[in-house]
């Protein structure tokens, strides 16, 4: 089963686990975005399909479960991924559909109605791998997202990434690969960076990502126009034979 707690900073359980999916597998994926202080976002993947709920802190389920995709993975152990997002009033859902080879998305606004059909930022993306960290997206701002996947399709084996509006299903700028020899082994995450200056164009994002060519460990920064702060930069040199990464932002004090 994919069950779901809450609990407060102190580590305390707030009331009683719900059981979200009964259809759990071995290889599910699951992600989960603050909407509001009230109310927050669950996206997964269960045997076949990807799916999205709103719950609030005390786990009253507000809308959904949502079908995003009904249709991405052909068997249990095929190769998806699932991240969620919220920006604005919309919330965004990223994934590797496995069926037709996508790093696809939808949008959605709080209600669960669907702002925009599937769409694909990727449509020969082409994923082998089971369990692994294949697709996030972050909200830079209010009105811009970015989505950053792992390439393994022909001429892939690439770590790529596209800025959006959740309004439109065409991206702001053209694809940009972060480093073009993974290798058929990456993994992908990003997230945005506290903006104190409170200009737009301040606003600032952080990508990391394992790269199997190399076995390393590397991150890379951008302003929300595309202007690098900091090109891909290796954090570890010899991480292994398939290191997974993730990202959160704590605090950043300055520009």
């Amino acid at each position: 089963n994919l069950t779901l707690r809450v609990y407060n900073t102190t580590g305390t359980q707030i009331g009683a686990g719900v059981t979200v999916n009964t259809k759990a597998s071995a290889f599910m994926r699951i992600d989960i975005t603050p909407i509001n202080a009230s109310n927050f976002a669950l996206a997964w993947v269960n045997s076949s399909s990807a799916a999205l709920s709103i719950y609030t802190n005390n786990l009253t389920l507000v809308a959904g479960p949502t079908v995003v995709s009904a249709n991405i993975a052909a068997a249990a152990t095929n190769s998806t991924d699932v991240s969620v997002t919220a920006t604005g009033s919309q919330i965004v859902v990223c994934y590797m559909d496995d069926v037709n080879n996508d790093a696809s998305a939808r949008v959605y606004n709080y209600s669960l109605v669907a702002n925009t059909a599937e769409f694909d930022a990727d449509s020969t993306a082409a994923p082998d791998r089971m369990g692994d960290n294949l697709v996030d997206c972050a909200a830079i701002n209010s009105s811009l997202y970015s989505y950053i996947w792992f390439d393994d399709g022909t001429g892939g084996d690439s770590i790529s990434f596209l800025l959006y509006s959740p309004a439109s299903t065409t991206a702001i700028a053209g694809l940009e690969d972060i480093d073009v020899t993974s290798t058929n082994i990456g993994h992908a995450a990003i997230t945005a960076l506290k903006n104190d200056s409170g200009v737009a164009t301040d606003d600032k994002f952080v990508m990391a990502y394992y790269d199997g060519g190399d076995s390393d460990i590397s991150y890379a920064i951008n302003f929300s126009n595309g202007r690098k702060v900091l090109g891909a930069t290796d954090l570890a040199t010899a991480a292994g034979t398939d290191g997974r990464v993730a990202l959160a932002t704590v605090r950043e004090v300055g520009n």
